[in-house]
């Protein structure tokens, strides 16, 4: 029964870090001793797909220039040798630039736990964080409503702000006029106890939002 419990445990606490991640939009890609991709989160699909400097071949990761591809694969290589020799976690990190008007990806790649299949060929041996700059935070209309008291239309609105809009811009890209964008916006500095639109995102980024 605790073998049971225990792994019960380590399947919540998966599902809770896979969850967090997938919130966050950080994607998380699998690789066995060989550096071959074993398995993606939806994050990492997204990244991937873009062929912004880094994709997918020949059942690997690889990045489009010559010299992150080399940084890339060091670090994929060295957290390879830590998993046998049971080295640290974490092995190191690096930026990956792409094209004129995206941000860059941030690389963390890291030694995969030990487990009990861990001899096994196509064992998990490392993993990689790819985190897009230019991410966007997901939110529901409901958790705004459960946490701040906003109506629907003040919850779509914010969430036009975090996606680093203007007020104007959300406007227009909702199709309402300027002075209702910005009544809206007074009604939701008033439920959020702030007053400025920098406060709100501070508020907003700093709290239980982009982790729901």
């Amino acid at each position: 029964m605790r073998q049971h419990s225990a792994h019960d445990a380590t399947e919540a606490e998966r599902s809770v870090y896979a969850g967090t991640l997938e919130r966050l939009a950080i994607g998380a890609v699998i690789l066995d001793k060989k550096g071959r991709v074993l398995k993606t989160n939806r994050a990492a699909d997204e990244i991937l797909a873009e062929r912004n400097r880094i994709n997918l071949a020949q059942g690997g990761l690889q990045a489009s220039y010559g010299s992150e591809n080399r940084d890339l694969h060091r670090l994929i290589e060295q957290a390879v040798g830590g998993h046998a020799d049971r080295g640290p976690g974490v092995v190191g990190a690096m930026s990956m630039t792409r094209t004129a008007g995206h941000g860059n990806l941030g690389i963390l790649v890291r030694t995969a736990p030990v487990t009990e299949w861990s001899d096994t060929a196509n064992r998990p041996a490392a993993a990689v964080v790819i985190r897009d700059s230019e991410s966007r935070v997901q939110a529901s209309q409901a958790l705004m409503k459960r946490l701040y008291g906003l109506t629907p239309a003040e919850s779509t609105l914010t969430l036009k702000l975090l996606d680093g809009l203007t007020v104007d811009e959300a406007a227009e890209e909702l199709s309402i006029s300027r002075n209702t964008a910005r009544c809206q916006l007074r009604a939701i500095f008033a439920k959020t106890g702030v007053t400025r639109q920098t406060e709100l995102l501070r508020l907003l980024l700093g709290g239980a939002i982009p982790l729901a």
